[in-house]
């Protein structure tokens, strides 16, 4: 469904629904273009879990210790919570957006773009040399503002 999804975004009106994306997806370009992104997605997803986790209980350690100090602390519990997971996913989007980015130029390419048969090592070599570092943080914006209540 999420290559249904980019492939749609990428070309509103070339599919009339995410079922005719999907088949006309398969029928062109083989079953396996649905599954184009898979290993970046699975590759990037403990990582970046990990890191949110990580900086999420690290903060609220933190954080905690700190309002601890002043009176009446109990009531900044969510405050703390609340702090803590904004800088458990400020930290995993620094491995997540990459990783999306890369998922969705494969998914991208599976639409039929000359790109389609590019690895991830690929987009990612290109996207340096094209766009820099900055190039795989394309829509970090929209993650943190999307992620971020």
């Amino acid at each position: 469904l999420d290559t249904a999804k980019v492939l749609r975004q990428k070309n509103p009106g070339q599919f009339a629904s995410t079922f005719g994306c999907l088949l006309t997806t398969a029928r062109e370009r083989g079953i396996g273009a649905l599954y184009c992104g898979v290993g970046p997605a699975a590759f990037g997803a403990f990582p970046s879990s990990a890191l949110y986790f990580g900086t999420y209980e690290c903060m609220k350690r933190k954080l905690g210790a700190f309002s601890r100090r002043f009176e009446g602390s109990e009531g900044r519990r969510p405050f703390v919570h609340m702090v803590s997971a904004v800088c458990g996913n400020t930290a995993s989007s620094l491995l997540f957006v990459p990783k999306e980015f890369v998922k969705q130029q494969l998914q991208a390419a599976a639409a039929g773009s000359t790109e389609a048969r590019k690895t991830a090592l690929e987009v990612i070599r290109t996207t340096l040399q094209t766009k820099g570092v900055g190039g795989l943080y394309t829509g970090i914006g929209a993650t943190l503002l999307r992620n971020i209540p």
